[in-house]
């Protein structure tokens, strides 16, 4: 049974009907829709229209109208994962991403309002490519509408794998119609990869220094064969990782050059997949340039507060609001497994590194390190005392691998790095899980699973789920699969107790009177209500109260 649920889009389609009927007045200097979508030129703008909101909704701000978390999107999926720890200036600071974190988010909470939003607006936009060129002989419009198709079908599979089963828009509805929820959440899925999977034949194959950006067929293939791995098909996922994996058109960056894939410099490789790409448009002025293509928030809520340390990090390019950090049990196993891999280098620092390693520089200018000066690396909390100082939520190790170096932040506030969505070594070690789960050849399995460790330079294994498990989690630390993964594996024993304390770390230098800096952490408790995971409702997010209450008739998820 399909339940019938009232779009966003069709609620805004009834209120613009309604405001026709009563201003029948043709508007001058406008170009109506059945005389706009009719040519290939119109075509090209419409895709136009949808990476531009591609950009904008998944990594800048939604609409510059209202108040926005402008990254919602990668916060979302990275503060909901095991390995990381809300953290700020105090409690309640960056609190967006605490609630996530702490999983004592309601349905009324922001980030989760605003990716929800923002996957139906970006779908809305590759629903009007999908509806005004399917039937044109054009080409190039064909090629547009495969691409719109990988679009939507990128679209709901977070909204299923974040929702469940929210409605399911395939098409621009009419001012009275409905969409449908449908029955499961794997019946969703199953139609995004048939979908993904059958656009891949018309996308655009391609693959230079700007094709991350669009969706070729092999960004198709992926988003197909994640949907696939996510219902357990492992023989249809495995097809689709094999097709890309044997197009050739991919390869895995040196291991030297790791760290930089995520910086401005490590853009242009042949790793990438699937990016939004980011450059500022500065005819749209300030505000839109900057901030709707931009990273400007992103950059602010990972970078290092540097008003708690005694001077600038050369690592670090501007400010920021230290609101994330990597959690000290999981960097410590991590540490001791592989100490001197390249990605470990470049994901975090250990404490006795941070100190002496970070670049730290006095006010003459001068490199200090963490023998006894004038400079610590903290300073106190308030009028600049070294005494009481601490950085809240952070444990000991220090992140580095979401640091804007001063390269990627050119003009000062802003970055426009791209968000990574799908890489390489993504599609190598999802292979891998399939081979590991009887589907694939075992031996390309074990193979792909070196491949990823070896360019790592850490230890080569042999291919287990439990083993790819690992390899999948340090490899992409911060980049928005962990939570994913979690929901695929169904794991969730490591948040059960998010936020029932909070590590807040001290230098012993300051606190203790020890000789030298040493890094510590203590356990706090701020958090008096419930939080933590709670096993039958938050499998799944809510969806917000702003939807529900447009119609009471949607199906909300179990537990809320």
């Amino acid at each position: 049974m399909k339940r019938n649920i009232l779009s966003i889009f069709a609620i805004g389609a009834v209120l613009f009907s309604s405001c026709v009927k009563q201003l029948d007045v043709p508007q001058k200097g406008v170009i109506g829709q059945d005389e706009f979508y009719l040519t290939t030129e119109d075509a090209l703008q419409a895709r136009t229209a949808m990476y531009e909101a591609f950009v904008k909704n998944l990594t800048g701000i939604y609409d510059s109208g209202e108040s926005a978390i402008y990254t919602a999107f990668p916060l979302m999926l990275n503060e909901a994962a095991d390995d990381v720890i809300a953290a700020g200036e105090f409690y309640g600071d960056n609190d967006f991403g605490a609630a996530i974190n702490e999983f004592r988010y309601d349905t009324n909470n922001q980030v989760i309002n605003q990716v929800y939003k923002r996957l139906y607006e970006l779908a809305y936009k590759a629903n009007l490519v999908i509806d005004n060129f399917s039937k044109s002989d054009d080409t190039a419009a064909q090629q547009y509408v495969a691409e719109a198709r990988a679009m939507r079908a990128f679209c709901h599979f977070y909204l299923a794998v974040l929702w469940g089963t929210p409605p399911q828009v395939d098409h621009v509805l009419t001012p009275t119609e409905r969409a449908p929820q449908l029955e499961s959440q794997e019946a969703l899925l199953k139609w995004v990869a048939e979908e993904a999977k059958d656009a891949a034949t018309k996308c655009p194959d391609k693959v230079d220094a700007n094709s991350a950006a669009i969706m070729t067929k092999w960004a198709a293939y992926a988003i197909a064969g994640k949907a696939f791995i996510q219902m357990h098909d492992y023989k249809s996922a495995a097809e689709c990782f094999k097709a890309i994996i044997d197009s050739k058109k991919y390869e895995l960056v040196a291991g030297d050059k790791w760290e930089t894939m995520f910086h401005a410099n490590g853009k242009d490789n042949k790793e990438f997949i699937l990016q939004p790409g980011k450059a500022e448009n500065t005819a749209l002025g300030n505000w839109s340039g900057p901030i709707q293509r931009g990273e400007w928030m992103m950059t602010q809520f990972w970078n290092w507060r540097t008003d708690h340390l005694a001077s600038w990090p050369n690592i670090q390019g501007i400010d920021g609001w230290g609101g994330g950090a990597i959690r000290g049990s999981f960097a410590e196993d991590w540490d001791e497994y592989e100490h001197d891999s390249y990605r470990r280098k470049g994901t975090f620092f250990t404490p006795d590194e941070w100190i002496h390693e970070a670049g730290w520089k006095d006010q003459s200018g001068d490199e200090v390190r963490g023998e006894r000066c004038d400079t610590s690396v903290f300073v106190g909390i308030s009028g600049g005392t070294k005494g009481a100082a601490y950085l809240y939520g952070q444990d000991r190790y220090m992140y580095r691998k979401l640091i804007a170096w001063k390269e990627d932040v050119p003009k000062g506030n802003w970055g426009f790095r791209a968000t990574i969505l799908c890489r390489y070594a993504d599609v190598l070690l999802l292979y891998a899980e399939c081979a590991a789960n009887g589907a694939g050849d075992a031996a390309l399995g074990k193979q792909y699973l070196n491949d990823v460790q070896k360019r790592a330079n850490a230890p080569v294994t042999d291919l287990s789920i439990d083993n790819v498990k690992r390899e999948r989690q340090y490899e992409f630390w911060g980049e928005g699969l962990r939570w994913i993964d979690m929901c695929r594996y169904k794991e969730f024993d490591g948040v059960k107790d998010n936020g029932k304390t909070v590590p807040v770390t001290y230098d012993a230098f300051w606190t203790k009177g020890e000789s030298t800096h040493r890094l510590y952490s203590e356990p706090s408790t701020p958090n008096s209500g419930t939080v933590g995971f709670q096993a039958g409702k938050h499998e799944l997010f809510p969806i917000p109260y702003c939807e529900t209450s447009l119609n009471p008739d949607i199906k909300q998820n179990p537990g809320w």
